[in-house]
């Protein structure tokens, strides 16, 4: 064991005990009744004079610039019936009977409407609606199981309370949907006591909720102000939701992530909104510290997300860009008191220090947040910007689990693989006509989110990208390379996470191929995680990639179990760099030998040359789009010549010179979480040292 292990070992002991210690403390309060749900009603003001309400007022639904949409009016009569689709995209009713609960939400809801009460059936918040696997509600949260059986998925029942749906309510009636949005809440809480049940169990599902509720207190305000009662009831649980989170943060000395970031916007916005809560100005001002410190931890200097994932990278910029937005809209009287918290009330880790240390400005006026903050935010959304593919979808590089924090918008929430809220929020916020132009799809979101929020970064990057061009990104090793009719995009870089593997994939001197706006080559993401270990491992290994694989080995190891899923420590030390002629070249060490591998793009014409020197049996893997197929042409000696046929009507010629047989086989390929699509993949034994795959769409086949 080397020092660098050693140390890691060390940590993960003394992590284990704190932990286990903590868990202890905690079991101890909740079940012996030293910490109960709160009971203090807040005090209720005229909802208007709230401190630091998210959005812009102008653009909610009662606003003058609400953007109506009658497609998303439909979706809202589904979400009232109770009719979800929840990762799959068939329907699933979540009703359930419970006559008991309904007489109890009718006691929570004094003065609702008695019609709609009487419409109104409870929804089954603890349930897979896959696999039919129901949670104990009343176990306490620390006992949950993750996986109690094969197939069993504990992010369905999470999804469905983190209330993302609140979007799509919003285009439905407004009084019909703000009663739908009470007495789903009221459920929810009636239904969930507190620190009991699945819906505890996750700090960041916690966090995401609270945010999701906060939305739709503001989507659905004016009946909202009418109902007292359920502004206390709801008042009361985001305080028990802050106060689960404070006490269960995601943190890890040696690598936070998504799941800690998360908790920190929940704290934020929890705080921002309810000035009344006792422990809210210590939230909102840890919050806002490890706002900052999170910028600086999970994000590399080139702006990319240390997930190794594009699309947890979108769900990271979307936590910064939604905490952001609203943190600038802190009144200046609150300012003032964010100056004078009580830093001794603060008991857990990490250590708070005064918010001017961080960089922060809490002066009446100017923006709160420093300008470098919004510089890596700025350096992140270009980022997403070079990545983006001429059909709008950004590359998916590493895991695609279709994590949102708000979903604001419902009709540009369908698609995954767009990033153009993004674009939208952060040009509206730095004056950037140009993210603006690129996020056009979004421009509602990005007005509701972040209009009127104007802010400067210190980031003096070129604002424009040329017809050709080429941007490496050096530490999260991936470079995208265009030409007139086709878009390149290469990974060969760390696991993520500071190496320990996260959501990153075997995929190192992979690739993403698109011509003419239509992609052939793609990476699968991943549509499984605890219910399907098999298949998780199956999507993030080295031979659903398209690279080079030794038969049995895998580029970076994992652990078998479910321990091992979010596991990857590296190994292959991957590098990518570019030469003066704009040849790519990635080389990694993953299985003892050095697999080397150029690109060079020319405008007619792929050229890869892979450079292997070893004696075991090793191959090719090309894994197309769904939408291609594959068809022989010739075969000579150590030279294989196919056919790439688009369903568009594109052919592609693709030709192998150095290997000596092939299969075509089942590849990876997902839309999302849970969307798996059939696609192929091309399967090549190599013959000799060194390969070349030409791939070239100046050749033409007939139909």
């Amino acid at each position: 064991m080397n020092y660098t292990a050693a140390n890691q070992f060390i940590y993960r002991v003394i992590r284990s005990v704190k932990c286990r210690s903590g868990h202890l403390s905690l079991r101890f309060k909740y079940l012996f009744g030293l910490r109960k749900p709160s009971d203090l009603l807040l005090k209720i003001y005229p909802w208007p004079d709230l401190a630091g309400l998210p959005g812009n007022s102008e653009h909610l639904p009662w606003g003058k610039c609400w953007q109506h949409d009658n497609e998303m009016m439909p979706l809202a009569v589904e979400i009232i019936s109770h009719h979800f689709s929840i990762f799959k995209d068939q329907l699933l009713d979540v009703s359930i009977v419970d006559p008991e609960r309904k007489a109890l939400i009718a006691k929570q809801c004094p003065g609702i409407d008695q019609r709609l009460l009487d419409l109104y059936i409870p929804i089954d918040w603890h349930q897979d609606f896959h696999s039919h696997y129901r949670w104990p509600p009343y176990l306490f949260f620390q006992d949950v199981k993750l996986a109690p059986f094969p197939g069993v998925d504990i992010k369905v029942p999470r999804e469905l309370s983190r209330f993302q749906h609140v979007g799509a309510l919003a285009y439905g009636d407004q009084k019909r949907s703000s009663i739908e949005f009470m007495l789903q809440a009221t459920d929810w809480i009636v239904s969930n006591p507190y620190g009991l049940g699945v819906n505890w169990a996750s700090s960041m599902d916690v966090a995401l909720r609270a945010i999701n509720w906060i939305w739709g207190l503001r989507f659905f305000e004016p009946e909202i102000q009418k109902h007292e009662p359920f502004q206390r009831l709801i008042a009361n649980s985001l305080r028990d939701h802050g106060r689960h989170v404070y006490e269960n943060l995601d943190y890890c000395h040696e690598s936070t992530g998504n799941h800690y970031l998360s908790d920190i916007t929940g704290l934020i916005y929890i705080g921002a909104v309810f000035p009344d809560i006792p422990e809210s100005d210590l939230w909102l001002a840890f919050g806002i510290q490890e706002l900052l410190s999170e910028m600086r931890r999970e994000v590399l200097s080139d702006g990319a997300c240390h997930e190794a994932s594009t699309h947890y990278h979108r769900l990271v910029a979307e936590l910064f860009v939604s905490s952001a937005a609203l943190v600038e809209r802190i009144p200046a009287a609150r300012k003032i008191r964010l100056n004078s918290v009580d830093r001794s009330l603060h008991k857990v880790m990490p250590s708070m220090n005064p918010l001017e240390l961080s960089g922060c400005s809490l002066a009446e006026e100017g923006q709160v947040l420093p300008a470098w903050f919004y510089s890596k935010l700025e350096n992140m959304v270009e980022f997403s910007l070079a990545l983006r593919k001429p059909n709008g979808f950004v590359s998916q590089i590493g895991d695609n689990d279709s994590a949102r924090v708000h979903k604001l918008m419902p009709s540009q929430a369908r698609e995954t693989r767009n990033h153009d809220h993004l674009f939208a929020s952060v040009g509206e916020m730095l004056y950037r006509d140009d993210l603006m132009a690129a996020g056009a799809s979004a421009t509602f979101e990005g007005k509701l989110l972040c209009s009127g929020v104007k802010v400067f970064s210190d980031n003096l990057s070129a604002k424009t990208r040329p017809s050709k061009f080429l941007r490496l990104f050096p530490d999260s090793g991936i470079a995208v390379i265009a030409e007139e009719k086709a878009w390149l995009c290469v990974t060969c870089g760390p696991s993520g996470q500071g190496g320990r593997g996260g959501h990153g994939h075997n995929d190192k001197n992979s690739f993403e191929l698109n011509v003419n706006g239509l992609d052939f080559i793609v990476d699968g993401g991943c549509p499984a995680y605890t219910y399907s270990p098999r298949v998780r491992n199956i999507f993030r290994s080295t031979s659903m990639h398209s690279t080079l694989h030794v038969k049995g080995l895998e580029q970076n190891r994992w652990s078998e179990g479910i321990g091992g899923l979010f596991q990857l420590v590296e190994r292959a030390n991957p590098t990518l760099d570019v030469d003066v002629d704009g040849v790519l070249e990635g080389s990694h060490v993953g299985y003892g030998s050095v697999h080397r591998r150029r690109f060079f793009l020319q405008r007619d014409k792929l050229v890869i040359d892979d450079f292997f020197d070893d004696d075991r049996h090793h191959y090719l893997t090309f894994n197309f789009h769904p939408d291609v197929a594959i068809e022989i042409i010739k075969t000579v000696d150590n030279c294989l010549v196919f056919c790439l046929r688009h369903m568009q009507g594109l052919c592609l010629q693709l030709k192998l010179e150095g290997v000596s047989s092939y299969s075509i086989c089942s590849g990876a390929y997902g839309l999302g979480y849970m969307r798996p699509v059939k696609n192929l993949k091309l399967l090549s034994r190599i013959a000799l040292p060194v390969v070349r795959s030409e791939f070239s769409w100046a050749v033409h086949h007939p139909l």
